[in-house]
This record gives C-alpha cells, sequence and structure tokens, in this order.
C-alpha cells in the first residue's frame, strides 16, 4: 500500500462523512459509486489507478480553492441535470422513453414529470424563468400513450 493514496482516501472519505448517500458522496468526490462502496467498507486497493487519483485531486483542489461546499456543489449538480430536461423537450422526452416504450410504466413518467414540476417551482420561487409547457405536454402525451 502506498501511504499518500490511502492517506488521500482517507481524507476524502472524512470529508464526506456527513454524507449519506453513496451515490451524492462518489459524485462529490468524482469516483464511482462502487469504488466509495468499497472505502467505506475499509476496501482500499492501493495504489490507486490514476482516473481515481485525479479524481482526488481535484476534488482537494475544489476544496483548497474555496469553492462550493459538498451539499452545494451536489445540489447544484443536480439542479443543472434537472434544468437541462426542463429545457430541452427532446432531452426530457428522450429520458421518458427510456423508461420504456409509449404506454409502458406510465406512473414511472408521471412520477418523473411530478418531480421535474416540484424541482421547477423552487427554481421559481428562486426566481429562476423555467418554461413549463414542457412539462405540461410531456405529461399529456404519457397519458395519451404517445411516449
Amino acid at each position: 500500500m502506498t501511504h499518500s493514496d490511502e492517506a488521500a482516501v482517507r481524507r476524502a472519505l472524512d470529508a464526506v462523512a456527513h454524507v449519506k448517500s453513496n451515490r451524492q458522496a462518489a459524485r462529490i468526490l468524482g469516483v464511482s459509486e462502487p469504488t466509495l462502496r468499497r472505502w467505506r467498507a475499509g476496501e482500499i486497493a492501493v495504489p490507486l489507478r490514476e482516473p481515481t487519483r485525479s479524481a482526488l485531486q481535484r476534488f482537494f483542489a475544489r476544496r483548497n480553492e474555496g469553492g462550493r461546499s459538498e451539499p452545494e456543489q451536489a445540489r447544484a449538480e443536480d439542479v443543472e441535470g434537472f434544468e437541462s430536461l426542463l429545457y430541452s423537450r427532446s432531452a426530457l422526452y428522450q429520458t421518458l422513453s427510456s423508461f420504456g416504450g409509449p404506454g409502458e410504466r406510465t406512473d414511472d413518467k408521471l412520477s418523473l414529470i411530478d418531480l421535474l414540476s416540484k424541482v421547477a417551482a423552487d427554481l421559481r420561487r428562486e426566481g429562476r424563468r423555467l418554461p413549463v409547457e414542457i412539462l405540461s405536454e410531456a405529461h399529456a402525451d404519457i397519458l395519451r400513450g404517445k411516449i
């Protein structure tokens, strides 16, 4: 084991110890969720592969530059992902289609529209202007079995 790699992983784990979701903690660190799970289970394979080492270096650099806190960064990334679905009809329809063909898994598709509507409402309260007609059209198309 190389001591510096193991120490870096332990520092990174300490930095995201307050984040309970493995997915969110992995996103914050820039590593895969399975990697984070192994680390949290005490399985730290060193020396680290170069992409993993680079991801941790970027994470520590962001922290040292006084960037957003981990929860703020994760929320910003979530908002960016949701915004792409709110502004782009094709991105939204492609995502909905990934749930299944027209008329399939309509409850799941409608749940996503409901979630996106809540995100859009939160963003509007923050003063953001968002097109809501895309969500309304998608909702109607799901009910008609077009998506």
